[in-house]
């Protein structure tokens, strides 16, 4: 599953479990490394960073920015998480959403 694939898979889940969501399709102007999607529903936000397959097969990776990014989310009390196939494959992505 690609990047862009799985990004449909989150998605869609996003909306069939009534979040409100924003994924900015051109981060040109943004600080480098800002989540891909950020996500709001009820008492909960959620910072998504989607990590799929490449060409090669081999799993994206976090660059520093992502990571630093990520870290000072969680360090700010944030639920801030890095999203894979797997965890569509093995119902992770659904517990997350529900």
């Amino acid at each position: 599953m690609t990047e862009a694939e799985l990004f449909e898979t989150v998605r869609g889940l996003l909306n069939i479990y009534r979040w409100l969501w924003v994924h900015h399709y051109n981060s040109q102007r943004s600080n480098p490394g800002f989540p891909d999607i950020v996500a709001v529903r009820e008492n909960r936000v959620l910072f998504l960073e989607l990590k799929g397959y490449e060409k090669t097969g081999k799993l994206g990776t976090l660059s520093p920015h992502q990571q630093d990014w990520l870290d000072k989310l969680r360090a700010a009390g944030q639920e801030a998480y890095v999203v894979i196939p797997d965890d569509n494959r093995d119902g992770r992505l659904v517990e997350m959403l529900q």
